[in-house]
Parts: structure tokens; sequence; C-alpha cells
């Protein structure tokens, strides 16, 4: 193992941040995003910092969070407090921001969150942490009723 690793920042023509990420060798990743990412034609600079290996997760979403990239999903719900320390990264963070970014890309407005007493709302209870309503459980339990009606009909 490397006691290194490649923090790289990808950069527009006008200087804006594109994109922070990490790699054991950042210039073999540039074939990832090449192909995977639909930004990759506005790259016109990429810059790379090495940083200890052992904290090299760490490093990558405080980028993240103080420099705000405009492409990077993950670790894009990270915020920086007052005394630097980058803190309320979970997952509910991170879903939230990737929302906004399909949105974003969609060409439209944010969509509705689904109403209380369905599947999709239970799930977004959970993810924020929220207590269940009793329309939302009896949407989960009509949902795992029918599912174990389908298994049994071979469906």
């Amino acid at each position: 193992m490397t006691d290194t690793v490649d923090l790289y920042r990808f950069y527009d023509a006008e200087g804006r941040l594109l994109y922070i990420g990490r790699s054991v060798h950042a210039p073999g990743r540039l074939e990832g995003h090449k192909y995977t990412k639909e930004w990759w034609p506005t790259v016109a600079r990429m810059d790379i910092e090495k940083v200890p290996a052992e904290t090299a997760s760490d490093a990558e979403l405080t980028a993240i969070a103080r420099e705000c990239p405009l492409y990077n999903v993950a670790g894009a719900g990270a915020k920086i407090d007052n005394t630097g320390v980058r803190v309320s990264f979970t997952h509910a963070n991170v879903h939230e921001h990737a929302k906004r970014w399909r949105d974003k890309q969609r060409g439209g407005p944010p969509r509705e969150p689904a109403p209380c007493g369905t599947r999709a709302a239970a799930a977004r209870h959970r993810r924020r942490g929220e207590p269940l309503d009793a329309a939302c459980v009896e949407a989960e339990r009509a949902y795992m009723r029918e599912a174990a009606r389908r298994s049994r009909k071979g469906k």
C-alpha cells in the first residue's frame, strides 16, 4: 500500500471547480471519468495534491464541503463548522443533495415529495430520522402483504 494518495481537482476554462476526487494514481483515474461523466468535456485543468493515505478520505470530504465543486454528489452534504471541522455528513444529506442535482439535470423544478401514506414517504421519514406516521406504516404493511401474496402465487 502506498503512503500517499492523489487528491485531485478538475476545473473548467473559467477556473470553476468542477469535481474533487482521490485516487492512488490520479492520471489513471482520468480514463474512468472521461467515459462516464457528462461534464468531462468541460475539464480544462487538473490539479493534484499528495495527501497521506490514512487521511485521504477525510481530506477529500473536507475539501468537497469547503470548496463546493459543481458535480460532486458523494460528500456534498457535509458542512464545515466555525472551527473548520467537517460535521453533519449523513446518508440523508447525500440523498438530498443527489436529489437536487438530479432535478437540476432534468431542467425542471424539484418534484413534490410523496404524500404520507405511501412507501416513498415512509422511506423519506426513515432517511430523515423522523417517526413514521400511521398512514406510512399502513402503506408499508399493505405493500408487504401484496408482495407476500404475489410470492405465493409465483408472480
